[in-house]
């Protein structure tokens, strides 16, 4: 994520509705500090409702997850979503928890591309989409345990009860 352009996502929140006093700090900001920007972050998201991922892990979780949406939508190319995962696995120092997501795995695929050495070009594209496949079958699962057990707990709480 770009810090540099945090300051005026923020400020298209706020003129989208949102609001809240770190929100509209960090949409004051110029963006050039990213140590500004990233102390201001946390607050301003969860003046929106959201909040930042909690590990490595849950980032990168949520930055593959919006890679293999791309992908499979036609917005991102397969050599792009090598190279985002790349950077992804970079900067969490190659941990193994997140080499073991779908994604994850395409960690060797980034240097594949047009040097000669590597597969045929539509070989590592189709590992792409594969994976990115088995991302958001994955994601599909988990959100439908989640619909399950808000499902479970509000009948459990009397939520289906009928008048009778």
């Amino acid at each position: 994520m770009s810090l540099r352009r945090c300051p005026l996502w923020a400020a298209y929140w706020l003129v989208a509705g949102y609001d809240g006093e770190h929100l509209v700090r960090l949409a004051g900001l110029h963006g050039d500090d990213p140590h500004d920007v990233r102390d201001a972050l946390p607050a301003a998201l969860l003046d929106c409702g959201a909040e930042m991922p909690r590990s490595d892990l849950a980032a990168a979780a949520v930055v593959f997850t919006q890679l293999a949406r791309m992908h499979i939508e036609g917005l991102a190319g397969p050599q792009r979503v090598g190279q985002k995962t790349e950077e992804v696995l970079i900067r969490c120092g190659y941990a193994k928890s997140i080499i073991a997501l779908p994604l994850g795995r395409l960690y060797y695929i980034a240097d594949e591309w047009d040097v000669g050495w590597g597969r045929a070009n539509g070989e590592p594209a189709r590992i792409v989409r594969d994976a990115c496949e088995d991302r958001l079958r994955a994601r599909t699962q988990v959100d439908q345990l989640r619909r399950g057990f808000r499902r479970f707990c509000h009948a459990a709480r009397g939520g289906n009860r009928s008048a009778g």
